[in-house]
């Protein structure tokens, strides 16, 4: 519920105007984007995996995983700002 009223609260602020943070950057084309996306996924799903829920009992840096995911997500949304907006969920792009 706060979500919502934050996010109702902005639109009156605004006065309903929309900024659309996950647009493809001028000179980068739709494949370019996808492929962006696509790595800036798997790098994230990999660390996640290796880190938290790898099943084996030799984790890489046992006890780092929510740290380098942290870390990771901050390096991808540099990274991905000025390609695509960074979104690293197809559904925040897609969505309304």
């Amino acid at each position: 519920a706060g979500s919502s009223a934050a996010c109702l609260l902005l639109r009156w602020l605004t006065g309903g105007l929309a900024t659309p943070v996950h647009a493809l950057a001028a000179g980068v084309g739709p494949a370019q984007g996808v492929v962006a996306e696509a790595v800036f996924t798997f790098s994230l799903l990999f660390v996640i995996y290796a880190t938290i829920l790898d099943p084996s009992p030799r984790k890489v840096l046992p006890g780092a995983g929510p740290l380098l995911t942290g870390l990771l997500v901050g390096a991808n949304s540099v990274a991905g700002a000025v390609l695509s907006g960074a979104s690293m969920n197809p559904a925040r792009s897609f969505g309304p």
